[in-house]
């Protein structure tokens, strides 16, 4: 029997993301974010990063995924193959965007 673990892989992506933020806003201001609430992390990555060409999507896609984080690690919620998959390509394409600010 094969198993399928796609609600700690989800964690995982999530916690994926927020190392990225964390190491973006380190890099670009200095800081870290030391709230719990996760919308000030993403806002100081926001204001951290200057303007560029791809930087609203890849806001976004951060967005979308802190927006899993309650749903992922506290609801008891399963998440399926698909739902995953939606995160993961959510995290590859913050996570391009992210590694080109970081190379800079």
């Amino acid at each position: 029997m094969e198993l399928q673990y796609w609600t700690a892989a989800s964690v995982l992506i999530v916690h994926s993301a927020i190392a990225y933020a964390d190491a973006l806003s380190i890099k670009q201001a200095g800081l870290r974010s030391a709230s719990n609430n996760l919308d000030e992390a993403v806002t100081l990555v926001d204001e951290s990063v200057a303007s560029s060409e791809r930087k609203a999507e890849a806001m976004q896609q951060l967005r979308r995924i802190v927006g899993e984080k309650t749903r992922v690690s506290y609801l008891g919620e399963l998440y399926s193959p698909a739902g995953t998959k939606r995160l993961w390509q959510r995290l590859e394409r913050f996570r391009r965007w992210a590694k080109q600010v970081l190379e800079r």
